[in-house]
């Protein structure tokens, strides 16, 4: 038994899908405590289950990999010019 606990929470009832009549998302605290716009939350809530009931994410786990990997290639790359032109100029 839980004694002074208390969650905010948001009911979808129209989630658009033909397995789930509704969805239900629960308010993190900090969200409350940085009094972010009830209008935003509501929005983000129905996105997620838009996302899920499309079956697509945000972004792939191999564009990540890549992403990563050409970045890290970019600033090798500087490292090495900022490097070979210190070399250069006091050399």
């Amino acid at each position: 038994m839980l004694k002074g606990c208390q969650k905010k929470i948001i009911q979808i009832k129209e989630t658009g899908s033909k397995y789930f009549e509704e969805a239900y998302f629960v308010i993190k605290d900090e969200s409350l405590r940085a009094e972010i716009n009830e209008c935003n939350i509501v929005k983000d809530a129905t996105a997620i289950v838009n996302e899920y009931i499309n079956g697509t994410t945000k972004e792939k786990p191999h564009k990540k990999r890549t992403r990563g990997f050409v970045l890290f290639s970019i600033g090798f790359f500087i490292g090495i010019a900022i490097s070979l032109s210190t070399f250069f100029i006091f050399y």
